[in-house]
This record gives C-alpha cells, sequence and structure tokens, in this order.
C-alpha cells in the first residue's frame, strides 16, 4: 500500500500484542497536515510490533517530525514495539543533529517504548548509527540498531518470546 504526503498509510494485519485503536482507512488525513510533510511514514502493524517505514529527505527536522508522530501512534495503538525502517535520501546527519534530535525524543518517549529496533537503510551500521543508538540507550529507550528488516524483525519477535516466558 503506497503512502502519500503528509498522510498514513495502515497494514491491515491484526495486532495480537498491539491493542488496536480506532483506525482509519488508508490515505486518511491527518487534522493540521494541510501541506505535504518533508517524509511519508508508512505504518504496518504486525501481530506483535508496530513496523514503521520513513522515505523522504534525510534532515534533522524530517526525523524529528517523524519520531514525534510514530510516538503518538504508538500511545494511540497501545503497542510499543517498535521496527523503524528509515530508507532516507540525501546526506548523513552531522554529529551534533542526531544527538540534538535523539536526545529530545528519548526524553519525550522514555518509559513509554519496550523495544524499538532501527534499520538505517542507508547507514549500513555506520559509526554515526552506533552513535544514535548509544545516545537513545544512555537516555533509557531500549533500541538495538540492524543491518536488515530479516534481523530487527528476528531480534523483536525474540524479545516478545522473552517477556511472555517471564510472565
Amino acid at each position: 500500500m503506497a503512502a502519500t504526503p503528509g498522510r498514513l498509510s495502515y497494514g491491515l494485519a491484526a495486532a495480537a500484542h498491539c491493542a488496536k485503536a480506532v483506525q482509519p482507512g488508508p490515505g486518511y488525513d491527518r487534522p493540521g497536515m494541510d501541506t505535504p510533510a518533508p517524509y511519508r511514514l508508512t505504518l504496518v502493524q504486525e501481530p506483535k510490533f508496530l513496523h514503521a517505514i520513513v522515505t523522504g529527505v534525510n534532515q534533522a527536522d524530517t526525523v524529528a517530525r517523524y519520531l514525534d508522530e510514530l510516538r503518538r501512534e504508538c500511545i494511540a495503538r497501545r503497542c510499543y514495539r517498535v521496527l523503524i525502517e528509515e530508507p532516507l535520501e540525501g546526506p548523513r546527519l552531522t554529529t551534533y543533529p542526531v544527538y540534538k534530535v535523539i536526545s529530545e525524543a528519548s526524553e519525550r518517549a522514555r518509559g513509554l517504548l519496550h523495544a524499538v529496533a532501527f534499520v538505517d537503510v542507508n547507514g549500513g551500521g555506520d559509526a554515526l548509527t552506533g552513535f544514535a543508538e548509544d545516545v537513545a540507550v544512555n537516555r533509557g529507550i531500549p533500541v538495538a540498531t540492524f543491518a536488515s528488516v530479516a534481523e530487527a524483525r528476528a531480534w523483536l519477535l525474540a524479545g516478545q518470546a522473552q517477556d511472555s516466558a517471564l510472565r
């Protein structure tokens, strides 16, 4: 299902672990989203986690906005395990913007998320991706970075199984 600028696309899979909120259909216009956003956030509800695919231009503002929108979606869906797939286009951010965006987003999401698997499709596990992971983990966000969606999915599902075994 293709996303359109400034709109969310919702997957049709029902969630077993993530409670369903009232979900609009594909292409739902979000209030206040009159102009296209510099990114597209496509959400696919998997049985045990929310899969977010973000496309657009790689800018600090883009990352900050999609992270905030994704946090709101997690709250609305009561789904706190997330796979973020980020094939953003353009030059990599430098260290300070990464630090600032991740620090601010972590402050808003602390205590909310149970697991975040992050796949930087263009980064390939470089030092900056590792730095971003460290910043988030040091601020209480349970995040791990991966080179592929398959690895990220496996990590989320293994963690879900461990969580279930502890209950």
